[in-house]
């Protein structure tokens, strides 16, 4: 990755907040920003439910002057081998949008790059909201994104990718929480199903997309990453291709799939247990008889069906 190092890429900070951040010891933020993530169900989607659980929440509080609602997205196209990136914020207030924001983010940035900077860019709104608004302040806040990796990451501000975008997001969010201490927030991802504030959000960032960027030669950490990625497994699949190995193994029945730096579907999808499960009858990695023959003597090899051998 140290090749792909420039003047304009994105540097690291190690020492940009005190040793301990203030979410860590100050207590009273967590009862002042609650994230909401959905859990992993072995095999099954939430997302269809956790959509239907917003917008149920939504049509509650719509009309609610003291909810805002902050819809966040970031999106990533190629064009002739080009990449196109931007991000959309829209706000909602009493079944009203009130404010929206979009921008590019350049060629050499990722998607999960336009998700943190969504939510940064969402925080910087809020916060100009709220400092300029002569009514009713909103009591609860309720951010949202399609991206649970950036959802984890923005509240951190630690060394890492897009690191800017999150002591950014925290500046803002601790700054309105100083000034309005009654202010909740609520981090959350619904997804896109039939929601019209992640619609409107995805739409600004697809029509950003297409503008230019200030600062067009800018690399992001997670792209040069991806390119150092990409490298790897160009090198891997070309040893695999022309080093045929010589060994031979239950193992190496899997050798004549083309290797990738990527988890398969099957893998992905599948349920766990069952997945092992199936690696392990594939490959006669199990506790069987067989197994048992050839590494563990001491076991019984038998087989309940009483063949001399469990296969």
């Amino acid at each position: 990755m140290a090749k792909g190092i420039t003047n304009n890429m994105e540097c690291i900070n190690p020492h940009a907040e005190l040793p301990w951040h203030r979410s860590e010891y100050d207590y009273n933020i967590h009862d002042h920003i609650h994230l909401y993530i959905p859990e992993n169900r072995a095999g099954t989607s939430v997302k269809t439910e956790w959509a239907e659980d917003h917008a149920n929440l939504y049509n509650e509080y719509k009309g609610d002057s003291e909810v805002m609602f902050v819809y966040t997205d970031g999106s990533l196209s190629y064009n002739n081998g080009t990449h196109r990136t931007g991000y959309g914020i829209v706000v909602y207030r009493n079944g009203m949008e009130i404010a929206s924001v979009k921008g590019s983010m350049g060629e050499h940035v990722e998607v999960y790059d336009t998700k943190m900077r969504a939510l940064e860019a969402a925080a910087e709104l809020i916060h100009k909201l709220i400092n300029s608004e002569t009514s009713t302040l909103p009591l609860k806040i309720i951010i949202t994104t399609d991206n649970t990796g950036a959802l984890q990451w923005i509240f951190r501000g630690s060394p890492g990718k897009a690191q800017g975008s999150s002591i950014a997001f925290c500046k803002h969010v601790l700054d309105i929480l100083d000034q309005h201490e009654n202010t909740q927030f609520a981090l959350t991802c619904p997804g896109h199903f039939d929601i019209e504030g992640n619609k409107q959000a995805d739409h600004l960032a697809k029509s950003s997309s297409w503008s230019q960027h200030k600062k067009s030669d800018y690399k992001s950490l997670s792209y040069i990453g991806s390119l150092h990625k990409c490298e790897i497994g160009e090198e891997w699949t070309h040893r695999w291709t022309n080093q045929p190995s010589t060994l031979c193994s239950n193992f190496h029945i899997t050798n004549h799939i083309p290797p990738s730096t990527k988890p398969t579907t099957r893998f992905t999808r599948m349920d766990h247990c069952t997945f092992s499960w199936t690696l392990q009858c594939c490959t006669g990695h199990a506790h069987i008889g067989e197994y048992y023959c050839q590494f563990i003597l001491s076991e019984n090899q038998k087989c309940h069906c009483s063949d001399t051998l469990q296969t």
